[in-house]
């Protein structure tokens, strides 16, 4: 009888001590690592210059800075006037594009001779000319696509072209060997 109140007191302090609540140490079971916040904070500004920089490259991209779009879109007007040429400035090599060469001014009864200067089409192939001219010839500096005089201004002439090399390329486009438009591009490669 003794054995089963000695066996009974000792289940109750085993419940007893269970029920208690536990002193516990915060830090006992953690590990310890060795904090530089020099590192951390210069970790940090290089993290956010980074986000910066991404964003500031996906805002240029939709602006155009990389093919077509505002930054991109230009307008070469010769210095008379009358003969404008809408082209972009930032292309990439390989890539379709396209230039609308519009005639503004003409003197009367003369053909209309667009002339397409050699650096031009060195830096770009022409795939396709709207409307296609009745005759061509070769000038000094390049080619002449001969249309009869327009009926009526302003006339357009489309190109398409695909950029050959990658680059800096100053072009020229002339009006009847007299107005000349200036064309600077940039190919990416």
């Amino acid at each position: 009888m003794r054995r089963c109140a000695i066996v009974a007191d000792q289940q109750l302090w085993f419940r007893m001590a269970a029920a208690r609540p536990q002193k516990t140490d915060p830090w006992k079971n953690r590990a310890v690592v060795a904090e530089d916040m020099r590192l951390q904070q210069a970790t940090w500004r290089a993290q956010s210059l980074g986000w910066a920089l991404l964003g500031l490259l996906l805002v240029a991209a939709l602006l155009g800075a990389f093919s077509q779009g505002p930054l991109s879109s230009a307008t070469a007007v010769s210095d008379g006037g009358g003969l404008a040429v809408d082209y972009e400035r930032l292309q990439r090599s390989g890539a379709g594009d396209s230039v609308t060469i519009r005639v503004l001014a003409l003197p009367g009864g003369e053909d209309l001779r667009i002339g397409l200067g050699r650096v031009f089409l060195k830096a770009n192939m022409i795939e396709s000319v709207s409307p296609p001219p009745p005759d061509t010839a070769v000038a000094a500096d390049g080619i002449e696509l001969v249309y009869p005089p327009p009926a009526s201004l302003p006339a357009e002439i489309h190109l398409a072209i695909r950029p050959q090399s990658a680059g800096l390329s100053r072009g020229t486009i002339t009006l009847n060997g007299g107005e000349t438009a200036r064309l600077t591009q940039f190919t990416y490669p």
